[in-house]
């Protein structure tokens, strides 16, 4: 565990990350630090990377205080009402001292967003440090998050924003399965991906396999995002957030759902989109099929998703 089981210690911990007077009652927050430092430390991390950090807190100080915070901040984000609520003999109660005001609701959902972009943000951090560093920490090849990424054609956050709009590497795990649906359903009966996925992956790829790459990637951007769209009822904003009635991305939660006329528009944005990208791509397999064996005979066929 990345927090000290010891309340007086713990509390001391938890103020180097949020505000928590020192007479606050440990016992309300301690298995929810355990769900999210599971949820989503350990899941990035993966169970080797963890328990080495984990295990000797003392050499690792600043790994350990970056996945502090995000737990921290994750945790009272997606557990405020909770954590300001009772549970008495006639129902809930909310918690409220003698000395102090409750917030209003408007400071209230301002504060939830300020934990929420504190602890996501911060898993961004992390990721991006121990990517840095993975000579370091080579536990990391083992995560399920890196080792999703290896010979994709669309491996992070950082190529899939290159054609839509920055993303954080939780929302980008979140959309690897829509990646995967425009790939499979789209992609593959135009290109053979797997003579492409195996190139990316062994590195030696050709002039002609990294001008086919280029090509699809945005392509397979763009449906993807249309997929994510079409099939949650979300959109997701500058920030990459998503925005539903439970969203699991990033655990934010809106009580209202985008705008129904909203979401098909930017459906159908997003496929005309992909359509413009497919004619340049189209373009260049004409001039390959005869010399490119990546490209499938797609004779007298065209491809549209309307």
């Amino acid at each position: 565990m990345l927090f000290s089981e010891n309340p007086d210690q713990l509390i001391d911990e938890l103020k180097d990350y949020i505000q928590i007077a020192s007479s606050y009652d440990c016992s309300r927050i301690q298995n929810l630090l355990l769900a999210t430092e599971n949820t989503y430390i350990i899941a990035l991390l993966g169970t080797k990377l963890f328990n080495r950090i984990a295990k000797d807190q003392t050499t690792f100080p600043d790994e350990i205080g970056m996945c502090r915070k995000a737990v921290a901040n994750i945790t009272v984000y997606e557990n405020f009402t909770l954590l300001n609520t009772l549970l008495l003999s006639g129902g809930f109660a909310r918690v409220a001292g003698e000395n102090t005001d409750s917030l209003y609701r408007y400071q209230e959902e301002d504060l939830k967003q300020i934990f929420r972009r504190n602890g996501f943000d911060q898993l961004d951090l992390i990721i991006n440090h121990f990517l840095d560093k993975i000579d370091s920490f080579p536990e990391f090849k083992e995560s399920e998050y890196y080792k999703a990424g290896r010979g994709e054609l669309i491996p992070d956050r950082f190529v899939f924003s290159q054609y839509y709009k920055p993303i954080g590497h939780i929302v980008f795990r979140y959309l690897q399965a829509f990646i995967r649906r425009a790939e499979d359903l789209d992609i593959s009966d135009i290109v053979d991906l797997s003579e492409l996925r195996q190139a990316v992956l062994s590195g030696t790829i050709s002039d002609q396999q990294q001008r086919t790459i280029e090509l699809v990637r945005p392509v397979i951007v763009c449906l993807a995002v249309a997929y994510a769209m079409e099939d949650m009822g979300v959109n997701i904003d500058n920030a990459g957030i998503w925005m539903e009635r439970r969203v699991a991305a990033d655990g934010i939660r809106e009580k209202n759902p985008p705008d129904t006329i909203l979401v098909n528009t930017l459906v159908s944005k997003y496929r005309n989109m992909a359509n413009r990208y497919l004619r340049e791509l189209q373009k260049h397999l004409s001039g390959a099929t005869n010399t490119n064996p990546l490209i499938r005979d797609n004779k007298n066929k065209k491809t549209t998703w309307q």
